[in-house]
């Protein structure tokens, strides 16, 4: 296990790209928060590690696809999307942190 919190095992990073707002409210547990919306997204993305692996997700799905998009052309090779995003998430009874 890293001892960076917002990593999970294998150097698996948690990326919710919903607003700061949306993620304060509820968020998976030790995701990290990009805004998709930002103008600094892209300038924010690049300081990520491009050797880890990205779990993307958004509220149904549309960012996270977007964000995955972005962070293709920047170089990152180890991208997943949560399909339905974190309302299927919540639907399918999967703890959030509020």
């Amino acid at each position: 296990m890293s001892d960076n919190k917002n990593e999970g095992p294998a150097g698996l990073i948690i990326l919710d790209v919903r607003t700061r707002e949306e993620h304060e409210r509820s968020r998976i547990s030790n995701s990290v928060n990009i805004d998709f919306y930002e103008n600094n997204f892209k300038s924010n993305v690049l300081k990520l590690d491009r050797k880890k692996t990205y779990i993307v997700y958004c509220l149904t799905g549309q960012r996270s696809s977007e964000a995955i998009h972005a962070m293709k052309e920047a170089g990152f090779k180890r991208l997943y999307k949560l399909k339905g995003g974190i309302l299927r998430w919540k639907s399918e009874g999967l703890p959030l942190e509020e």
